[in-house]
């Protein structure tokens, strides 16, 4: 749970969104994570760490996709609204 924490925060402070990944490193004497990097374009294919780790979730694949394009076309809903109210 620390881990998932962290990499929320981080993925929060550098402003990320949809298809990102953070990487943490864990420190086995202290069993304390450090942030490694912020990997804005993970794989996506069977054997890569992003959609196994979403799959740990519960996600299948299609289910994931289907996320990620909610958020996309959430994010650009979003954006649009700036546009018109600048």
């Amino acid at each position: 749970k620390e881990g998932e924490r962290l990499a929320k925060k981080v993925f929060e402070a550098l402003n990320l969104y949809g298809l990102s990944r953070i990487d943490l490193f864990l420190d086995k004497k202290t069993n304390k994570f450090f942030f490694n990097e912020a990997n804005t374009l993970p794989g996506f294919t069977v054997i890569s760490q992003y959609p196994q780790l979403w799959e740990h979730a519960g996600y299948s694949g299609s289910q994931l996709i289907a996320k990620l394009l909610d958020l996309a076309i959430d994010r650009r809903v979003k954006l649009n609204r700036l546009k018109r109210s600048v």
